[in-house]
């Protein structure tokens, strides 16, 4: 084979694996749903949203729904319901398939909620560290941050340095990073610890300055603690916990996002 072929050859295997990387790769965008059962019929609407989740698996539905319930908060008892791994033109492809889900939705569960709140958020994958694969993580850890508007520049580039001492030093921490698109303000965004179980909450609360003081020295790494509270306008946590019976995972899917 001349030594162009071979070239051409190398290049066409690399092209096809590239191809193949980015079809894999999970889009940025997810759509969440905050659920508050009416008071009393909270037994009544888990009740009828598996039976809504049979429907999504007579569909072969090609989304995931994945099911969380809020443990802690104001929120606690309500469910987070997440279709994450998207790009926007997905929910254009849903087209009849998305009006028949909330149809049935409601005839079902719909029925048993007091209130849903909607939103669509974009997760930030440079400045996240999720395991490969995206889980299953049994227990969430919320942190959401309201980060002043004319802030969000400086704020993302001390998440960027928090990210990058996670990075360099290895550190165990499995987080995903993502900014409201849509349903709220743009400047709202939220760390979203990813634990195994209620274990991976234990955390001493010196190891992030310690981490930061590591790759920054004490001096810079107070100055970025410094520069991100400045930019913060509120903070809240709370957490979730996996409900797998509540939960629909399409066949064959790479990712529990």
């Amino acid at each position: 084979m001349s030594k162009n072929k071979t070239l051409l050859a190398i290049v066409s295997i690399l092209i096809l694996a590239f191809a193949a990387a980015a079809v894999a790769q999970p889009g940025p965008i997810g759509e969440n749903i905050l659920v508050k059962p009416k008071s009393g019929q909270e037994a009544q609407w888990e009740a009828a949203y598996k039976e809504h989740l049979k429907w999504h698996e007579e569909m072969n539905d090609s989304w995931n729904w994945v099911t969380y319930q809020m443990m802690s908060g104001p929120r606690a008892g309500e469910f987070f319901i997440r279709a994450g791994g998207h790009e926007w033109k997905d929910f254009d492809a849903l087209g009849e398939m998305g009006e028949k889900d909330t149809a049935n939705y409601y005839e079902t569960a719909g029925k048993y909620a007091e209130s849903h709140y909607i939103w669509y958020d974009r997760t930030h994958r440079d400045l996240s560290n999720m395991l490969e694969g995206g889980g299953p993580y049994k227990v969430l850890e919320f942190n959401r941050v309201e980060v002043k508007p004319a802030m969000v520049g400086k704020f993302l580039n001390v998440v960027r340095k928090y990210h990058a001492a996670v990075e360099k030093t290895n550190a165990p921490m499995h987080f995903a990073f993502a900014q409201t698109e849509t349903g709220g303000a743009t400047s709202n965004f939220v760390f979203v610890g990813l634990h195994e179980g209620y274990a991976g909450l234990e955390q001493s609360p010196d190891v992030i300055p310690k981490m930061m003081n590591e790759v920054y020295g004490a001096m810079d790494a107070q100055a970025i603690f410094d520069d991100y509270w400045s930019c913060v306008e509120s903070t809240e946590s709370y957490i979730a916990i996996r409900r797998d019976d509540l939960s629909y995972i399409a066949p064959e899917t790479t990712s529990n996002e």
